[in-house]
């Protein structure tokens, strides 16, 4: 099926004079990294429409090893390097930098592909800049982290997670706002059920690691401080989120997200 979907999109792009490159990476729950392509160009009738190619594994997080995945994706469907136009990642620097980036190595092969920022993703950027300029921030957020990263690769813990909670915690992610932010709601909406379930592992589990990992959990859930920049962000998330799902539409125009 998704090999006659891409001879569709090849046949389609043959025939248009331009195509853009969309492309982002990120890491799954067993830690392999992933890479998305979608192709955006104009068809025959005028239509500006965006493809999904595929999801490909690469081999590493630095720029070089994103960009060959890249290539690799369009010497499939670009037969002339000037027709690729523009490229559009996220704003980090193995991204976007201007020397030794993924569209820096792109832009060697394909002399008009522009780049051409994320804005969605600069939502991202904006207030994940914001909150680490406050340590206190950075260390609750980190604190976050360690509850997400327990449950990792460990089904007896998510058992209990599961049995106490019945829901579990969203993984975070450095570059995707919107990720840390679902993990904020569910620990603040099931904070008394977590601090249960630390209790529980604490009391039942026979591993000395596991049991003192789950009593700091348990104890940084009770801190008032904690508590206190958890309430905070739960009640300023909704606010961010407003924006951030406006960024995301599929109508969205550069125009109206200048407004």
């Amino acid at each position: 099926m998704l090999t006659v979907c891409q001879n569709h999109i090849k046949n389609e792009i043959s025939k248009a004079s331009f195509v853009s490159v969309i492309a982002d990476e990120t890491t799954d729950m067993s830690s392999i990294c992933q890479l998305v392509v979608v192709y955006r160009y104009v068809l025959s009738n005028g239509k500006p429409i965006e493809r999904f190619w595929g999801f490909t594994n690469t081999p590493g997080h630095d720029s070089k090893s994103i960009a060959e995945c890249i290539q690799a994706s369009l010497e499939k469907v670009v037969d002339k390097p000037e027709k690729l136009i523009s490229q559009s990642y996220d704003g980090t620097n193995v991204m976007s930098g201007q020397h030794f980036s993924v569209q820096a190595f792109i832009r060697c092969a394909y002399k008009n592909a522009l780049y051409v920022h994320c804005y969605a993703h600069q939502l991202n950027l904006i207030v994940g800049q914001a909150t680490s300029q406050n340590q206190e921030v950075g260390v609750f957020f980190s604190k976050l982290s360690d509850i997400t990263n327990f449950f990792n690769k460990s089904p007896q813990r998510v058992a209990v997670l599961d049995e106490t909670v019945r829901k579990r915690i969203p993984h975070g992610s450095a570059t995707r706002w919107n990720f840390k932010s679902r993990t904020v709601n569910r620990v603040y909406e099931y904070r008394k059920q977590l601090i249960e379930c630390m209790g529980k592992i604490e009391s039942t589990s026979k591993h000395a690691v596991a049991i003192n990992k789950a009593g700091a959990i348990r104890r940084m859930l009770e801190d008032s401080k904690f508590v206190f920049w958890l309430t905070m962000f739960d009640n300023i998330i909704p606010h961010v989120h407003v924006l951030y799902n406006q960024l995301q539409k599929t109508r969205i125009d550069a125009a109206l997200i200048r407004k």
